[in-house]
Parts: structure tokens; C-alpha cells; sequence
């Protein structure tokens, strides 16, 4: 794989480097798959609206959850995609997604 491409699971890699703010208890969604979904998006509701529209295939593959009884991803909320963002130390996130570290 040449230049700057990256799969989804090496994307998934390099989201997960970025420190999660959260406090373990209630976390639904890893943080590297709410920041995957943020990918082109104007605010977080069409975040939200860009993953719900996911196919299952890519959110398994960015590893979101699945409802117990239905077996369907679970794509994180508009609302989730804001808090997380909001809490991300934005100083930090870039040199822990460079490539090679």
C-alpha cells in the first residue's frame, strides 16, 4: 500500500492511538470508530446521519457494536460523536496517529 492510503482496519489502528477522555464505565463505541465516522462531515449531526447510512459490512469492519439480539451494528449517536470530539485533547491527537509510532 503506497502514499497516504489506508485500509479500514489500518485506519481503525491509527484512530485507537488517540487517548480516549472517557471514563471507561458506559463507553459504547470505541474512540477510533466515532472518529472514523466523522470522515467528510460538516457537523455532528450529519456525522450521525453518515453513520447511521453506514453499510454493516464497514461498520463491522471499524468495529462498532451489535445489538445483542438483533446482531445489526449499532453506529454511534450524533450526540456521542459531539462528546467525544469535544473531549479529545486536540494537541495530542496528531502525533499519536503519525505513521510509525
Amino acid at each position: 500500500m503506497g502514499g497516504s492510503e489506508f485500509s479500514c482496519s489500518e485506519l481503525v489502528v491509527l484512530l485507537g492511538k488517540v487517548a480516549d477522555p472517557r471514563k471507561r464505565r458506559g463507553i459504547r463505541h470505541h474512540i477510533a470508530t466515532v472518529l472514523a465516522v466523522l470522515a467528510g462531515a460538516k457537523n455532528y449531526r450529519e456525522a450521525g446521519d453518515r453513520a447511521a447510512d453506514l453499510p454493516q459490512e464497514l461498520l463491522v469492519l471499524v468495529g462498532v457494536r451489535r445489538r445483542v439480539l438483533s446482531g445489526r451494528c449499532v453506529a454511534p449517536s450524533a450526540d456521542t460523536i459531539r462528546r467525544v470530539v469535544e473531549s479529545v485533547d486536540a494537541e495530542a491527537a496528531p502525533s499519536a496517529t503519525t505513521r510509525g509510532t
